[in-house]
């Protein structure tokens, strides 16, 4: 019986890693696109700012001009991307995928009948998610590897410009 057992508890173990690995993704892509927009919330009331400065002296600034076409460019993203929306996709996703890592810490004796049922659950969340970021996600599945005690050779080689754009 405990042969069966093993493979088991194995299976559970790499579910668990998955969907924290999951939890990690959502959580960078949402702290990203949150971050995002409060840059552009910020360079928006800066430049609001020096508009109503420059208004107030007329005097035409070169500096001004490019603060403007960088909130114009800032907002044409997130008007064309909905920054917001995804933001909060990603912060859902997250809570579901933390509600399912709850369910599966709850397992005292795993069965197959019960892994297939949590896996099922774990396709469910992924289905509802937006195409993964490649990059983003091999950070993740490193961080993951780390904070469960693996050794630094089972990580993945991620290079510095895939670090650099992996949002």
């Amino acid at each position: 019986m405990a042969e069966t057992e093993y493979p088991e508890e194995e299976k559970l173990k790499d579910l668990l890693f998955h969907v924290r690995r999951s939890i990690r993704y959502h959580d960078k892509r949402r702290g990203f696109l949150e971050g995002f927009q409060k840059t552009k919330s910020l360079v928006a009331i800066v430049v609001g700012s020096a508009a109503m400065v420059t208004l107030m002296n007329s005097i035409a600034n070169r500096v001004l001009m490019i603060a403007a076409l960088a909130v114009g460019i800032l907002s044409a993203i997130d008007l064309v991307f909905g920054v917001n929306a995804k933001a909060r996709e990603h912060s859902d996703l997250r809570r579901r995928f933390i509600d399912l890592e709850k369910e599966i810490i709850g397992i005292a004796a795993p069965t197959a009948s019960l892994i297939r049922e949590m896996e099922q659950k774990r396709r469910t969340i992924e289905a509802d998610e937006p195409s993964i970021l490649r990059a983003l996600d091999a950070i993740c599945h490193n961080e993951q590897l780390i904070a469960d005690g693996y050794a630094e050779g089972d990580l993945l080689e991620i290079k510095g410009h895939q670090r650099l754009f992996a949002h």
